[in-house]
Order: C-alpha cells, then sequence, then structure tokens
C-alpha cells in the first residue's frame, strides 16, 4: 500500500486512551503529588506512538504517512492549540481531554491485520505456475518433495570403419 492511498480507507477515532501518560504534577508544600495531569507534550507523544503504529501495519515509512495522519487530523490539533494556549495541563476525566479525544482520526486498519492465510498460498501456487519445469523440480527437491538423481551412463558405441 502507497502513503496516497490511506486517504481511501475509513477513517474512525481512536478508542484506546489507556497509553496516554500524565507527566504534569501539581505538588503540595511537603513535596507530595497532589494531582496529576495530562501535558501537551505527553498528548503529542501518544499520537506520534499512534501514528507510527499505523505506519508500522500498513509497511509505509512513517515519514511519507505523517503529512497525510496530520491533514486529516486539522480540527485536533486546531483544538489542541486552543486548549494548550489557556491550560498548562488537562485532568485526565475532565471534558477538555474528552473532547480532544474525540476529535483524533486515524486509517481504520483492523481489516488489514486479519489476513487470510489462503491468500499467500495462492499467491505461492501462483508463482509456482510461472516457473519453468526445471524449476519446479528444483524447488520441489529444495523442500523435500522429491528426490531427484541424475545418472549418465556411457553406451558402446560401434566403431566404425572408413575406407
Amino acid at each position: 500500500m502507497e502513503a496516497k492511498e490511506v486517504r481511501n480507507l475509513p477513517w474512525k477515532e481512536v478508542e484506546d486512551w489507556s497509553a496516554l501518560c500524565m507527566t504534569g504534577k501539581t505538588v503540595n508544600f511537603w513535596g507530595h503529588t497532589v494531582k496529576r495531569y495530562v501535558t501537551q507534550e505527553d498528548v503529542d507523544i501518544f499520537v506520534s506512538r499512534i501514528f507510527n503504529d499505523i505506519a508500522k501495519k500498513l509497511k509505509i515509512p512513517y515519514e511519507d504517512l505523517k503529512p497525510i495522519l496530520d491533514s486529516e487530523n486539522g480540527p485536533f490539533y486546531a483544538m489542541e492549540g486552543r486548549i494548550f494556549e489557556i491550560c498548562y495541563g488537562l485532568l485526565p476525566n475532565g471534558r477538555r481531554l474528552r473532547a480532544l479525544q474525540k476529535t483524533l482520526r486515524i486509517p481504520d486498519v483492523s481489516a488489514l491485520d486479519q489476513t487470510d492465510p489462503t491468500d499467500k498460498v495462492g499467491a505461492c501456487v501462483k508463482q509456482f505456475q510461472e516457473l519453468s519445469d526445471l524449476e519446479k523440480v528444483i524447488f520441489l527437491e529444495r523442500i523435500g518433495k522429491v528426490s531427484v538423481k541424475v545418472e549418465t551412463c556411457a553406451k558402446d558405441v560401434p566403431k566404425t570403419t572408413e575406407n
């Protein structure tokens, strides 16, 4: 699959945000963490990881895929900019974070994960059929299905006398 073909896939919201870290924290007078929150850097790292995973699943270089994912997520980046312009961090169950989460979209690659093994077998059969007879014998010999032994024997050829 090429990067430009990703636009033709169905797109969906990111459902699993459990890997989103919360590195921001509020500390009280005694140095104890009182509250943890999500920073813009946390969100950017999470998004980068999601995009990398998609690139690996689709076997497309990240550098080729990222511009497409970024352009499809214009509303996400616009909202992220507005939110983090007015606050440093978001509460993990806050309404702003939930609203932001609903705007991140990714291509649905779930159907691509379920490859049919018969497709691979069919591809192998097709390639096998394209081989010459000699190549087929060599292939079958290499996988241990046939054993070919070539022996030559010299026949006694009657000598002719020339006059």
